[in-house]
């Protein structure tokens, strides 16, 4: 598919956030991936050198296979989606899975098991070991709630990554992600039940991910401590995802002058479309508070030197621009609506965080809406519009955010 020059002219930040991919993992962790998913690998090696932008199938597939969800998150980007999928039912029909893998079987994109709360799908087993099957590499994303549950079934079923959400070090701190009891000795238990159904098999793979939050923000160092304490070998941080007024003001009506379908939580009720916690301050973190997450992160990289853990973060992200009202320049660079469709739990396929649909996978190939005029025109308006007002803080442009010079609220 043709691409304006503008954003060709953006290549090597795009270059850059695909070439993070494949410093995920270790060269070990990474060969035994590649030798069980190979075409993957291939893909991804040829899309970080050759800089490609629309993939000819999507090389990331999110298929959220439940709206349910056992906790209560304030940074939920999913939250207004999931409840309207509540409505009609909740979860992605087995059947629908099966196609998505079925058509995924050629190309090998990751397909990543979200929601809600993957946990809760009760074929989420047998969908892991149908993508197995299909040599598909899967990814389960999780709150670890209910890990131990679903520990010995999912190392059976040949799971390849596990990613588990881990927002605290303690009790106290982890319940404040999603309000539940318990949560982190449940998370924590699941890790171990996990790793001992596992035992000297390399998969899956075990991740934990960890978003800055001003709960955590001081203390990222104490997570640390409890992630090498499970003996899990992989960390990601990321930034927070959220819009503050101006942002979200500016969308509703970009949104309605574009035809974007998304949904968020609103600020005094108001609805927008784009997937993000909407605040009603102007930043999240405060100057304060970002200093605090620099010393923070300046002791991570100190404990790192004994621990070793392989983190994942964007070092070189300006703290001081993110956490403030200036706004990401065109520099910027996400690859999105060139690589990555979700699929949701009633069918409907929908490109980056917009929530654009652009077909149904009840009666439409992926390929044939991947390859198609509605998100050929998707692409065109990102690339004569970018960034768009949602893309303020979005998780799409958190390795590769620039911001512009001057302030704007």
């Amino acid at each position: 598919m043709g691409l304006t020059g503008n954003y060709w002219r953006s290549m090597p930040g795009l270059f850059s956030s695909r070439f993070r991919q494949l410093a995920l993992l270790s060269c070990l962790d990474n060969a035994r991936m590649a030798a069980r998913f190979p075409l993957t690998a291939i893909h991804m090696v040829r899309d970080c050198m050759t800089g490609k932008a629309a993939t000819p199938f999507p090389r990331r597939l999110g298929l959220f296979l439940t709206n349910r969800c056992n906790f209560a998150c304030p940074m939920c980007a999913v939250q207004d989606a999931r409840d309207e999928g509540l409505a009609r039912g909740g979860d992605l029909p087995f059947d629908l899975v099966e196609k998505v893998l079925g058509e995924c079987s050629a190309h090998q994109p990751v397909v990543d098991f979200i929601g809600g709360e993957p946990l809760l799908y009760s074929r989420l087993s047998d969908a892991v070991k149908l993508a197995s099957q299909r040599n598909v590499l899967s990814v389960v994303t999780t709150n670890g709630l209910k890990l131990r549950d679903h520990a010995a079934a999912l190392v059976q079923a040949e799971l390849p990554i596990l990613q588990i959400s881990l927002d605290g070090w303690d009790e106290p701190s982890q319940a404040a992600r999603g309000h539940v009891r318990g949560s982190f000795e449940r998370l924590c238990d699941g890790v171990r039940a996990v790793k001992d159904a596992r035992g000297s098999r390399p998969f899956p793979v075990i991740r934990i991910l960890t978003a800055i939050t001003r709960v955590n923000h001081a203390h990222l160092d104490r997570i640390q401590c409890v992630i090498a304490a499970l003996g899990v070998p992989y960390w990601g941080i990321s930034n927070y995802f959220y819009l503050n007024r101006n942002a979200h003001e500016r969308h509703r009506t970009f949104a309605l002058m574009n035809g974007l379908s998304g949904s968020i939580p609103g600020l005094g009720g108001l609805q927008a479309a784009v997937a993000a916690h909407a605040i009603p301050d102007d930043v999240y973190l405060t100057s304060e508070q970002v200093r605090a997450l620099k010393c923070s992160l300046r002791r991570v990289r100190e404990l790192n030197r004994s621990l070793r853990l392989g983190i994942a973060y964007a070092w070189s992200i300006d703290l001081e621009a993110y956490y403030s009202t200036r706004q990401a320049s065109r520099s910027s660079v996400c690859d999105l609506p060139y690589t990555r469709l979700d699929i949701h739990t009633d069918g409907h396929m929908a490109v980056c965080v917009s929530g654009k649909r652009i077909g149904e996978i009840q009666r439409d190939a992926i390929a044939d809406v991947w390859r198609g005029g509605v998100i050929s025109g998707y692409r065109k308006m990102y690339e004569r519009t970018r960034p768009m007002p949602m893309c303020f803080r979005c998780c799409g442009l958190s390795q590769t955010i620039k911001f512009e010079d001057r302030v704007r609220r």
